[in-house]
C-alpha cells in the first residue's frame, strides 16, 4: 500500500504515473519516493543477541508477529541485562482456579538468566501511561533542517519524477508509431536503470527528521495498532528496565520500572 502512487497524490493508469491528481495526498512526493526506494531493496536488520539477516524479495508482506507492546528489546532484565520476551504464564487460586495471564521473563532463549518476571498487561498499561504524560509535557512539533541531505532528497526526486515523464513521453512516441518496438523497449530499458540507481542513492539518504506531533499522537492513540504504538514508543523511550520484586510482593509494583527516555 505504501508503494503505491496515489499515497503521494500521483494518478495512475495501466500501472503508469499519468500526472497528479486532485485529492490531498498522504505523504509528500519526497517522503513518498524514499519509502518506495527503501523498501524495494534488500535491508539488513540487527537482532537483539547482536547478530543480523537481510530482508529480501521472499520476506515482503509477511508480519512481524508480534504480540507484545514492550517485547524486542524494549523491556529489558534489571539484573543480566536481557531483552524479556512475553508469554502466557499460568496461575492458579481457589476463587478461579488455573488460568494464563500475559508476563514478560528473563528467559534464556535471549541469553537471560530467569533473572525477573512480570505482569505483562499491567506492565504495559503503566509504561503507556507515563509515555502519553511524557508526551504531552514536551509537546515538541517542530521541524528539523536536514541540510545537504535534505537538498540531494529535493533533487533526486524531481529527476525521478522527470523519468516518469519521460516514459509517458515514450508511450506517446510508441503509441504514434514514432518508435519501432526495438527501439521502445530499449530506451524503456534505459530509464529503468537510472530510476533504479537514483532510488538507490535516495534510500542510502537519511530520512528527513520531523518530530511527531504531539496532540496528533494523543489523538490517534486508540485507533493506532500494536506496531505504530510500538513504534511511538520507540521514538520515545531507550529501555524499560525490569528489577527484582521486593521479598513478599506478590501484586504488581511500578516501582520495579525504570523507564530511560530518549
Amino acid at each position: 500500500m505504501l508503494t503505491n502512487p496515489t499515497i503521494a497524490g500521483l494518478r495512475v493508469h495501466r500501472g503508469e504515473v499519468v500526472g497528479r491528481g486532485n485529492w490531498e495526498p498522504i505523504l509528500d512526493e519526497v517522503t513518498w519516493r524514499q519509502v518506495c526506494a527503501r523498501l524495494g531493496g534488500n535491508r539488513t536488520v540487527t537482532t537483539a543477541k547482536g547478530g543480523s539477516y537481510t530482508i529480501g524479495l521472499k520476506h515482503r508482506g509477511k508480519a512481524t508477529g508480534r504480540r507484545y507492546l514492550l517485547t524486542g528489546g524494549i523491556a529489558v532484565c534489571g539484573v543480566c541485562g536481557a531483552v524479556l520476551i512475553g508469554s502466557e504464564k499460568q496461575f492458579r487460586n481457589k476463587s478461579r482456579g488455573v488460568y494464563t495471564r500475559p508476563y514478560l521473563f528473563c528467559h534464556p532463549r535471549n541469553g537471560g538468566k530467569g533473572c525477573v518476571g512480570i505482569l505483562g498487561t499491567e506492565t504495559e498499561e503503566f509504561v503507556v501511561a507515563e509515555l502519553l504524560d511524557e508526551i504531552k509535557r514536551r509537546r515538541d512539533h517542530e521541524l528539523i533542517d536536514d541540510g545537504a541531505a535534505g537538498a540531494r532528497r529535493d533533487q533526486l526526486t524531481i529527476e525521478l519524477a522527470g523519468i516518469d515523464e519521460q516514459r509517458r513521453e515514450l508511450a506517446r512516441m510508441w503509441a504514434a508509431r514514432l518508435l519501432t518496438g526495438v527501439e521502445w523497449a530499449e530506451a524503456r530499458a534505459g530509464l529503468d536503470a537510472e530510476q533504479h540507481r537514483l532510488e538507490a542513492e535516495l534510500a542510502s539518504l537519511p530520512a528527513p527528521e520531523e518530530k511527531r506531533d504531539p496532540t496528533a499522537i494523543l489523538a490517534d492513540w486508540p485507533v493506532m495498532t500494536l506496531d505504530e504504538r510500538r513504534q511511538v514508543i520507540r521514538d520515545y523511550i531507550t529501555t524499560v528496565t525490569i528489577h527484582r520484586a521486593k521479598p513478599g510482593t506478590q501484586a504488581f509494583d511500578s516501582d520495579r520500572l525504570s523507564i530511560d527516555w530518549r
